[in-house]
């Protein structure tokens, strides 16, 4: 939370830097749009999120438990840091 808090805080950030904030700003209108219509497409991009996330546990997980563990930390991750990015860009720009 904190690493995605003072990054964009500090000012000193890259693209890289933002990207798990848009994945927590599509996470919150994809989910919105898909509880106002029950259309699943909002939620196709989580799919491929997913899917990659298995890919890279699969090639970094030294063990069956790290390969299996590593995709819900990856998602973790990048939830508290694209929270954390969010709730600094609030601060930062809308005081």
């Amino acid at each position: 939370f904190l690493d995605g808090f003072w990054v964009v805080m500090s000012g000193a950030y890259y693209f890289r830097h933002i990207v798990p904030l848009f994945f927590v700003l599509y996470l919150i209108v994809s989910f919105s749009l898909f509880f106002a219509t029950g259309d699943y497409i909002y939620l196709s991009f989580l799919f491929f999120y997913f899917l990659i996330s298995i890919l890279f546990s699969i090639r970094d997980g030294r063990s069956f438990i790290g390969r299996v563990f590593l995709p819900f930390i990856f998602l973790s991750y990048h939830i508290s840091y694209g929270c954390g990015s969010l709730l600094s860009f609030l601060k930062r720009y809308f005081k």
